[in-house]
């Protein structure tokens, strides 16, 4: 056991922090000070945590799960009901020390309508490609995660799009970096493919517990990602409206990893129905953010924005010092303008240090900032 105390506090002292290890070195409990209760977390027989709980979830018999696929990758986490302590769910899954009594018969721990198999056993999904579990009993299912390939079903609605490719600068690119925008690459063994998340609700209840979030991810032949989708399902309001949401984000990046650009799009798609007939109204947006780098030394110097057919914005502009490398300018498109120097250590002095000091009236400028390290000011500002 491991107590870390302030002065003149008592190890009993709800102000303590403290710390409880098993025999294998392992954190079974902890006591975070200031708070009303401990927090308890059960391993398998991997050292895995795979159940946890705080105050909160205690005072509600609840525990948080996690669920490993059988090369040792999340899969699967939610919220169990459950009244046990963490003494009987060690025992469950270990099978070695003081028997707590009442549990699970043998049948149990291999029934896959209930939670212990896969505490125990894992989710065998690699070898033998199962399907994931729609519901596990006295349990919600919060998150799946897929991996290896796209042939999961929350996955099917999801097709790459390509059309991206239209939409960047090949030319700039091209003749700047010597590269053009990154294919997919089909392999995806040992990445995740995509996600499944509940959306949670306002309150505690888990009867609040309703839509939920699919997103997949798409690779680039080094493993990067170069787009992601998502969709939110169907969202009620009342019985006469449905909103669908539906995004798309690509992202161009060079051999270093840095984003050349990035397009996000959205998709919201309302339909109504009123008087037996339905009508549907879709409204697409999409967002393009170019980042211009110097070609030898490859810092940012600038970035655009540009919101579908609209003309390009400037975001920020970035000006160095030609010998130092240092930042000298900031322009945050046309609001703000923002000065840096430093002094002969290389230290930051300010920025827009005049308007700070002497509230001088500059062009563009709200915002002033004035450091010093050996010596203070003349004058007090407040």
């Amino acid at each position: 056991m491991k107590i870390l105390i302030g002065p003149l506090l008592h190890p009993s002292s709800q102000i303590c922090n403290s710390v409880i290890y098993d025999e294998l070195g392992r954190e079974v409990e902890s006591h975070t000070g200031g708070k009303d209760g401990n927090s308890f977390v059960v391993y398998d027989k991997f050292n895995r945590p795979v159940l946890a709980q705080n105050p909160n979830l205690l005072q509600s018999q609840e525990w948080m799960f996690t669920i490993y696929d059988e090369i040792g990758r999340v899969c699967m986490t939610g919220i169990l009901t459950d009244a046990h302590n963490r003494a009987y769910w060690q025992y469950v899954l270990d099978q070695t020390g003081i028997n707590p009594g009442g549990l699970p018969s043998t049948s149990d721990l291999v029934n896959p309508a209930l939670i212990y198999t896969y505490l125990i056993n894992g989710f065998n999904n690699v070898s033998s490609g199962n399907s994931y579990p729609t519901s596990i009993q006295d349990a919600v299912i919060m998150s799946y995660y897929y991996y290896d390939h796209y042939g999961h079903s929350d996955l099917s609605p999801f097709t790459f799009n390509p059309n991206f490719i239209n939409d960047v600068d090949q030319d700039l690119y091209f003749n700047t970096y010597g590269i053009l925008p990154t294919l997919r690459n089909m392999p995806t063994r040992g990445l995740l493919t995509g996600m499944k998340e509940r959306i949670v609700k306002a309150g505690n209840s888990l009867s609040l517990y309703g839509d939920w979030t699919v997103s997949v991810n798409y690779y680039d032949n080094k493993g990067a990602v170069i787009q992601t989708q998502s969709i939110v399902d169907k969202q009620l309001v009342g019985s006469q409206t449905a909103h669908y949401f539906k995004s798309v984000s690509t992202i161009i990046s060079d051999f270093k990893g840095r984003v050349l650009q990035q397009i996000p799009s959205h998709n919201e798609v309302t339909t109504q129905i009123i008087s037996g007939t339905s009508s549907t109204v879709d409204i697409p947006t999409k967002i393009i953010d170019k980042m211009i780098y110097e070609p030898k030394t490859f810092k940012l110097v600038s970035t655009k924005q540009k919101i579908n057919n609209q003309g390009w914005m400037p975001i920020i502009s970035i000006s160095y010092d030609a010998k130092t490398g240092r930042v000298l300018n900031k322009n945050l498109g046309t609001v703000e303008n923002q000065a840096l120097t430093y002094n002969i250590r290389g230290q930051l002095t300010g920025i827009n240090a005049p308007y700070a000091e002497y509230e001088t009236p500059l062009s563009n400028v709200t915002f002033g900032e004035s450091i010093k390290y050996d010596y203070g000011f003349t004058d007090k500002k407040i």
